[in-house]
């Protein structure tokens, strides 16, 4: 025989009756902070706000007076579910082989089973945008319920943005004052923003074959993922801390159409 081993981590069931908080402050997405009010919630919705509430039939009532009532909270840029221990390379997976990986979706990585999760959720957060890492172009980002078997059952919104990081644009004098000679960190800047510009103006190339030529064009992964950022649907999300880089991503963003954020 052989024994299974995990953790005791189970998803919450759906809810099966109607629950009534009672009495809490409340802070609200749309009517701001609300005082000694009551919240109702259905199937896992919230049907009710406000003061003595009609109570549906077998609905739970908990008393939260004194206590203070949030909204889940959204992590908005996190490895959560990508990485468990840094020093166990198996439980590592922000970052993919190589520097241009636009086909890389970070919910296909993403471990539910992670110990990490029930921590993050009792403090508050309920969703999460799954980055994932590396140069360049690292790939794209989910938007995960932070509750769930599979992600499959965690998906908000899948591909919510390709995530570039844009090259340096100043001169970096090294550690202890070593460092490549100016000239060559300016040719080598200037060399993995032509590495950008030449995958966009493939995938361009590539969209126009598929329109000219549906059927007998050959399916490229890479750059068949890149399409729904050329055609508006996807934005990209460009790290860029220098005046210089903003100006060149928004340059490059021009170039192409692509929504920037």
């Amino acid at each position: 025989a052989v024994c299974a081993v995990a953790h005791d981590y189970t998803p919450a069931e759906p809810q099966k009756a109607p629950i009534l908080l009672k009495g809490g402050t409340l802070h609200t997405a749309s009517h701001g902070e609300l005082a000694n009010s009551d919240l109702l919630f259905i199937d896992g919705i919230i049907t009710a706000i406000g003061q003595n509430l009609t109570l549906p039939p077998q609905a739970e009532v908990i008393d939260v007076t004194g206590m203070h009532v949030y909204p889940g909270l959204i992590a908005p840029s996190t490895t959560l579910g990508l990485i468990e221990l840094g020093a166990a390379r198996a439980t590592d997976d922000q970052d993919e082989v190589g520097s241009m990986n636009p086909e890389v979706k970070a919910h296909i990585a993403y471990n539910p089973d992670s110990e990490i999760l029930p921590t993050v959720r009792s403090n508050g957060i309920t969703t999460a945008l799954i980055v994932p890492q590396g140069d360049l172009m690292a790939g794209q980002s989910s938007l995960l319920n932070l509750d769930g078997w599979t992600w499959e059952d965690c998906q908000e919104k899948l591909s919510v943005a390709l995530h570039i990081s844009w090259p340096s644009a100043g001169i970096s004098a090294g550690f202890f004052g070593f460092a490549q000679p100016a000239d060559e960190q300016i040719k080598a800047q200037k060399a993995q923003e032509q590495a950008i510009y030449t995958i966009f103006e493939s995938a361009e190339a590539y969209r126009a074959a598929k329109q000219g030529n549906p059927s007998g064009t050959l399916v490229d992964l890479r750059l068949e993922s890149m399409l729904s950022l050329l055609d508006g649907t996807m934005p990209a999300i460009v790290a860029a801390n220098d005046k210089r880089q903003m100006e060149r991503a928004m340059a490059f963003a021009d170039r192409f159409k692509v929504r920037l954020i």
